[in-house]
């Protein structure tokens, strides 16, 4: 064989490797194409998911009380207990007030009852 043969022989076997090498390249390529397509979908999908979950979220805590709010119904509440103490305290007092006066009527009752048990007695 004479030396051109030989290098023409080389120089295909070369341009032959670089071709399956270029094939092989491009598969790969292709392939890491697909993959990082899936993962862009499946990371969108995760994303999508994060942003439902983050206004399921949001929605709810707006229908959550407000400090501010807590405390105005607490301030109201206040109020409304110390009335209503102001109220018993004055219906007790009221509630002793007549418990008075039923103890003086039934000890007058009484006295005017003996009196008179006295008196008919004395006059029969």
């Amino acid at each position: 064989m004479d030396i051109r043969t030989e290098i023409t022989e080389l120089r295909d076997l070369i341009y032959r490797e670089m071709e399956i090498r270029h094939s092989a390249n491009e598969a790969r390529h292709e392939a890491q194409d697909k993959a990082l397509v899936v993962a862009a979908e499946v990371l969108q999908h995760r994303l999508e998911g994060m942003n439902q979950f983050r206004e399921t979220l949001t929605s709810q805590a707006n229908t959550f009380i407000t400090r501010e709010e807590i405390q105005l119904l607490r301030g109201s509440t206040s109020a409304k207990v110390e009335a209503l103490a102001k109220q018993l305290q004055a219906l007790e007092v009221s509630q002793s007030s007549l418990q008075a006066r039923l103890y003086t009527v039934s000890g007058l009752l009484g006295g005017a009852i003996a009196i008179t048990s006295v008196l008919l007695t004395l006059f029969r």
